[in-house]
């Protein structure tokens, strides 16, 4: 009687594997360009044909491999990069296990040519059959061949997509092997063109900037107890569709990690609108004893301790960042910016424009006479007596008018400004109701109060949050079991459905204290408490609102993602007229 269960031929087994290690030609490139990193090579070239099915090679000037250990290195589990079972503990490399050669070389026309010490060999293998070792130039390093990858697997190549499509996977992929591999010259070959190439000078946001396709990129890196962090984040007017631009690496090994995305994607909230994602590459940099690469077969996943400190890092990290660059260039839509550099070269620099005596508080009494006059914008300071020509000579803006009642038109730096009057307003709002304890919006006593009716949850929102309400100028009163009496708005509302407005704010708070977002309620506010498309404003009331745009940390969009303002340069608007 044969026996069920028997030892799979070493042929069979290292076709199992390869269905692990190598699902594609992609695999093939990363284990091969890795081996490559590992060596030392500080230059790799990369060449593939159709997709890398016919052809992949992998050539470098690393260490290279003694004519002794060739036939090992195409052996299961033989590797130069681990002796005993403390060393997958603290793994410094990017391979250990031995398996890629042997599961490559098991499904391909393989050979391998290595010189060390001016001595070269190459050993070859057709589809999992050695031939005979042989002499081969002496060139530093390594050159591995991979052609016909899964001929001898027909079943394997029904599930590919198209050599295109395949190309374009490995090109991605080498992009993000450059970005953090520092001091490394990367070329690439696709159907004998070259596709791609990164030399050993540039820097790790040079190289981020092309593996992204995105220019308004900004550096940043933190440190903190044996754990560094660099990346290269997008500023919030760069907005994807898809997650997929967002790359992250762990000790120099591209990985998949759900958190860190999480942590950058929670970092650029209430900066660019939901179901949007930033454009980014992020670097950790932990020991090796504190995180575990043994996880995954294809070391696409890692573990790693302190990962709830490792998020707040991260997420903190893209934070300040984007702070530090909150007056950057924002990207180029062709010929027409979203936001070009306000400040050219001193963009960072403190302005004499943000002194205090050029913003006096507002004056309520002078609102009390004039309610049915009253401008949008109640933070004016129209007529006032310490308001003089200097003030706006400060600006390094231009106020030109307003458009459609709806948008700012200024001139500055050599381009047109058209400023959102809304979201310009509500980002200023938000970010003075955000950073501020004491705030205070000039308000109107209703001569009659209005009552409105309200269900239990509107009630209890409007009572729970009666203080922030007061603070922000609405006055409101509990009145009977089912109605709620508006005795107080803020000014600016006055000209608006006051009752529309209150109904919709309480809505919004109601969502709000169901899931405890103080954010949230702030958000509310702001927003209703700005400007509105429609309202008429003086040429003060733009100024300042302008002014106090420049001020915030995000001048580019409003706290739901939203652009606030678009441009058009001097050279660009001048071509129109064919000047």
């Amino acid at each position: 009687m044969m026996n069920e269960i028997i030892r799979l031929p070493e042929s069979v087994s290292n076709k199992v594997a390869a269905g692990e290690v190598v699902e594609k030609p992609l695999n093939a490139v990363k284990e091969l360009m890795e081996n490559s990193a590992d060596a030392g090579a500080d230059s790799i070239s990369v060449e593939i044909k159709e997709g890398g099915l016919s052809l992949i090679r992998i050539t470098d000037n690393g260490r290279g491999i003694l004519k002794e250990d060739l036939p090992a290195a195409v052996e299961r589990f033989a590797t130069s990069k681990i002796r005993d079972i403390e060393d997958i503990y603290s793994i410094h490399s990017y391979g250990f296990r031995g398996e890629a050669l042997a599961a490559i070389s098991s499904v391909s026309d393989f050979s391998i040519m290595s010189a060390r010490n001016g001595e070269g060999n190459e050993l070859r293998m057709r589809f999992g059959v050695p031939e005979p070792l042989r002499p081969a130039p002496s060139v530093q390093g390594t050159c591995v061949t991979v052609k016909d990858l899964f001929r001898n697997v027909p079943a394997r190549l029904k599930f590919f997509g198209s050599p295109q499509g395949l190309e374009r996977e490995i090109i991605k992929f080498v992009k993000q092997f450059a970005v953090f591999t520092d001091g490394v010259a990367v070329r690439v070959k696709s159907n004998s063109k070259e596709v791609f190439s990164a030399g050993r000078d540039e820097s790790f946001l040079q190289k981020a900037k092309t593996a992204l396709g995105v220019d308004d990129l900004a550096y940043g890196e933190k440190e903190y107890s044996g754990v560094s962090v660099r990346m290269a984040a997008s500023l919030p007017t760069v907005q994807r569709y898809r997650r997929d631009a967002m790359i992250v690496a762990v000790n120099g090994r591209v990985v998949k990690d759900a958190a860190v995305v999480q942590a950058v994607v929670q970092a650029y909230h209430r900066l660019i609108p939901e179901n949007r994602y930033p454009a980014c590459a992020v670097e950790i940099k932990v020991r090796p004893e504190d995180v575990d690469v043994n996880v995954h077969p294809a070391k696409a996943v890692v573990k790693m301790l302190n990962s709830r400190d490792i998020f707040g890092m991260v997420h903190d990290c893209v934070r300040d960042t984007l702070d530090s660059q909150k007056n950057a260039p924002a990207e180029e839509e062709s010929a027409v910016n979203v936001i070009p550099d306000w400040f050219g070269g001193e963009a960072h620099e403190p302005k004499e424009y943000f002194v205090a005596e050029a913003r006096p508080s507002f004056d309520i009494s002078s609102v009390m006479e004039t309610v049915q006059e009253k401008p949008a914008y109640s933070n004016t300071y129209r007529d006032h007596p310490s308001i003089q020509k200097s003030v706006y000579e400060q600006r390094p803006f231009r106020i030109i008018g307003q458009a459609f009642d709806s948008l700012i038109i200024c001139e500055m730096n050599g381009s047109v400004f058209f400023v959102d009057q809304h979201v310009a307003h509500e980002r200023v709002l938000y970010e003075k109701f955000l950073n501020e304890k004491n705030v205070n919006i000039p308000s109107i006593v209703l001569f009659e109060p209005m009552v409105i009716e309200a269900d239990t949850e509107e009630i209890k929102a409007a009572e729970e949050n009666a203080e922030d309400l007061a603070a922000f100028g609405f006055g409101l009163e509990t009145f009977g079991t089912d109605s709620i009496k508006i005795v107080r708005v803020p000014a600016d509302i006055l000209k608006r459905n006051i009752e529309k407005e209150i109904r919709e704010m309480l809505s919004e708070m109601v969502e709000c204290s169901k899931g405890r977002q103080e954010d949230s309620r702030i958000l509310t506010m702001s927003c209703k408490c700005a400007v509105k498309a429609g309202d008429k404003l003086t040429f003060p009331e733009m100024d300042r609102i302008m002014a106090d745009l420049l001020q915030t940390s995000n001048p580019h969009t409003c706290p739901h993602g939203r652009p606030i303002t678009y441009s058009i340069d001097k050279e660009t608007l001048f071509r129109k007229f064919n000047r």
